[in-house]
């Protein structure tokens, strides 16, 4: 358990992940687009991608 967000706990979720994949299996995650899933020093392992959408209010729609 994490007691805070932000792009360390951000990383450590992305490579604990990523080592419980199995071989040749290649995941994708649907991410809000919350700063620390877009950081640039963020290190996305090869075997997953980050696919981020942006909510608009529901105002706009």
């Amino acid at each position: 358990m994490l007691t805070e967000v932000g792009t360390a706990a951000m990383q450590a979720f992305l490579d604990r992940f990523a080592a419980t994949l199995p071989k040749r299996v290649h995941a994708a995650l649907l991410l809000d687009g919350a700063g620390w899933h877009i950081a640039g020093h963020l290190a996305v392992p090869d075997n997953v991608s980050l696919i981020l959408y942006y909510c608009r209010p529901t105002h706009r729609n």
